[in-house]
């Protein structure tokens, strides 16, 4: 999260290649997470390609991220409301899938962070002699 005097704080992401995310995975605190994420990404990619899909990748589970109710800020910045991200406590990663407007060529970034819980349900585990084998 970046504060800046005299602004609202701002979370962002940075869509990056698969092999670049342990780079670029934030850890959050989830009662501090503010209602819009800033996702950056490159400005080449912003002018020629368009955001088409977006999927959950580690959690099946989860319900489909709808791609248009992420829109776009600025030249290089897309804006989602954190309402559409997954909010439980670990580790997330989302594929942002691109098209490229001029020959329809699809590829794909990712973004991925980490949430984590004040008040987890069990934060830890009493320890007694028979769990220890003795």
């Amino acid at each position: 999260m970046i504060n800046v005097p005299n602004k609202i704080p701002v979370v962002q992401l940075k869509a990056c290649e698969f092999s670049n995310l342990s780079d670029c995975s934030p850890v959050w605190n989830k009662s501090t997470i503010p209602y819009y994420v800033y996702i950056r990404v490159s400005a080449d990619i912003m002018r020629e390609c368009a955001l088409y899909q977006v999927d959950e990748i580690c959690d099946k589970s989860s319900r489909p991220v709808i791609p248009h109710a992420i829109v776009r800020d600025t030249n290089c910045w897309l804006r989602a409301t954190m309402e559409l991200l997954n909010l439980d406590p670990g580790h997330h990663v989302y594929k942002l899938s691109f098209i490229r407007r001029f020959d329809n060529a699809v590829f794909s970034l990712y973004i991925a962070y980490y949430v984590q819980d004040d008040n987890p349900e069990k934060p830890y585990v009493y320890m007694n002699r028979e769990s220890c084998g003795g």
